[in-house]
This record gives structure tokens, C-alpha cells and sequence, in this order.
């Protein structure tokens, strides 16, 4: 073999153009126009379509609480102390993570939830200074404090999570 049969052959340009193409679609996902489908049809289809954008924003406000929820529950668990008087094991994730969801918070929050607003608002005022897990691990009142106002939050968070929506899947029929 020569070197020149080693290199790989490439298509020409004319090749490669042919084999690549974009295709654009126009969709309208509101409701056909009242002329179009008549009153009657026209009002349910509506409400049916009302009633999916409410269904999802439910599901995007139960996913970001949830997910709040959960951080702000480990970190409760790392503060307690074991039966036997020893401290749970303690690392600073358990504060960064939640400091990383609250900067990312007003991003993520699409719906406007006041509520869950209120108490990422309370949990970053609770986790105020840069050296907080430092402190944690150093001040048994400073962990105490920590303890008890994340567990504030988290039964705030629970609460708003009892009636929460919840998609019923189905794999069988």
C-alpha cells in the first residue's frame, strides 16, 4: 500500500450538499377559530386546551419544589445528630447545592410561584455568609440554628407539596 491509498477519500462538495437539507414547518397550537368549528365544539376544545397549560404549570411548580425540597431535607438530615450523640458526616455540597438552586432559582421559576419564592428567599437568608459550613461544623449553636430554620422551610415545602399534582403513568393498558 502506498501512502496515498492509506488516506481516507471524502466526498465531494456536490455529495455531501445533497445529503443535507432543512425543512421548516408553521404550527399554531391555540384553538381553530369559533367559525371554523362552531361555539359549542370551539368552548370545549378551549377549556381542553386551558386545562393541559394548567396541568403543566402544576407539574413545573411540583418539579421545582421537589427539587428544592429534597436539598433542603439532606441538609436538615446532615445538621441532626445520631442517637448515640455523634454528628451526621457533613460536607459542603450539602450547602453549595442549595446555594447553586437558589442563584438558578429566578430562572427556573416560569411560573411565578410566590410561594416557593418566599421560602428560597428564606433559605438564602439562612445560609447568608460564605463560610457557613466552616461555622456548621465548628458552633453547635450555629448548626442548631441552621437545623432548625431549614426545618422550617422543609415543612413549608412539604406542605405545599401535599395537594400537588401527579401524573398518572400507566404501562399496561
Amino acid at each position: 500500500l502506498s501512502l496515498h491509498d492509506a488516506l481516507p477519500i471524502y466526498p465531494g462538495v456536490r455529495t455531501i450538499d445533497a445529503a443535507f437539507f432543512v425543512d421548516r414547518q408553521f404550527l399554531d397550537f391555540g384553538v381553530p377559530s369559533k367559525e371554523k368549528l362552531g361555539l359549542e365544539l370551539w368552548q370545549t376544545e378551549k377549556n381542553r386546551a386551558e386545562q393541559t397549560w394548567r396541568s403543566a404549570v402544576a407539574e413545573i411548580d411540583y418539579a421545582l419544589t421537589e427539587s428544592f425540597r429534597e436539598l433542603v431535607a439532606h441538609l436538615a438530615e446532615r445538621l441532626e445528630v445520631k442517637p448515640d450523640g455523634k454528628k451526621q458526616i457533613f460536607r459542603d455540597s450539602a450547602v453549595e447545592n442549595i446555594r447553586e438552586f437558589i442563584e438558578l432559582f429566578k430562572n427556573r421559576n416560569l411560573t411565578n410561584n410566590v410561594e416557593l419564592e418566599g421560602l428560597v428567599e428564606q433559605a438564602k437568608k439562612v445560609l447568608g455568609g460564605k463560610k457557613l459550613a466552616d461555622k456548621i461544623r465548628t458552633s453547635s449553636v450555629v448548626r442548631g440554628e441552621v437545623k432548625s430554620e431549614m426545618g422550617r422551610v422543609k415543612t413549608a415545602l412539604d406542605a405545599l407539596l401535599v395537594d400537588a399534582p401527579r401524573r398518572r403513568i400507566s404501562f399496561e393498558d
